[in-house]
């Protein structure tokens, strides 16, 4: 089982207060544990949804001005967090919590984030996602860094990255702890390790520095 642990700072620079919108690409097997946000210092742990009860409950709470995360399904395999308000000048953090089930294959396990997923949303129409049918400018990240620990019953082997320079460093045979940090990099990060037996675990943590763009 591999949980990963998201957290992204968004930017307002403009003097109007504004109202975010977040996509993010779920795993078929993957699951949510935990969303938040962040206002003035406090972690404001938000709750998943039907569709319809959270639009109506975000409509009720933008009415009076309070600061709701929404996390609701926008798609096959696509979620979609509504967050209001981002006030002007300043920062909002987001943070998501998912958990999914890793196959081995050929004693083999392949892990992806997804962080090509924003430019190809906005490049190509979705149904049913709000905006998608509309040309809209790519959105550049800034600097995104993660963080990988990754434990087993059993000796690990051979962990490399396609996609992204990684920094292995093994703590014994069956702990290891990669890490990455990239700016501008819009492939999805891909990493596999092997194993010698289906029993294994692993956590991520991404982190995009604040005040850069995407």
């Amino acid at each position: 089982v591999a949980t990963t642990h998201v957290e992204q700072i968004f930017r307002n620079d403009t003097p109007y207060t504004l109202e975010g919108t977040y996509f993010f690409p779920l795993p078929e097997t993957a699951s949510i544990v935990e969303f938040s946000i962040w206002e003035n210092g406090k972690k404001l742990t938000g709750e998943v949804r039907s569709r319809e009860e959270a639009r109506r409950i975000y409509e009720e709470i933008v009415r009076r001005q309070r600061d709701p995360g929404l996390l609701e399904y926008a798609g096959k395999d696509l979620f979609q967090a509504t967050i209001f308000p981002i006030r002007p000048n300043s920062d909002k953090k987001l943070e998501m919590v998912y958990s999914e089930v890793l196959g081995a294959e050929s004693s083999t396990v392949a892990y992806r984030y997804p962080l090509g997923m924003g430019k190809n949303l906005w490049r190509t129409p979705q149904r049913g996602v709000e905006g998608g049918g509309r040309s809209l400018p790519i959105q550049n990240f800034g600097t995104v860094s993660g963080r990988v620990e990754i434990s087993g019953k059993s000796a690990l082997r051979n962990i490399y990255s396609p996609s992204h320079n990684i920094d292995v460093k093994n703590n014994g045979e069956r702990t290891a702890i990669v890490s990455f940090e990239t700016t501008g990099n819009n492939n999805d990060f891909q990493l596999f390790y092997g194993v010698s037996n289906d029993d294994f675990g692993m956590s991520l943590v991404t982190y995009r520095e604040p005040g850069k763009p995407g």
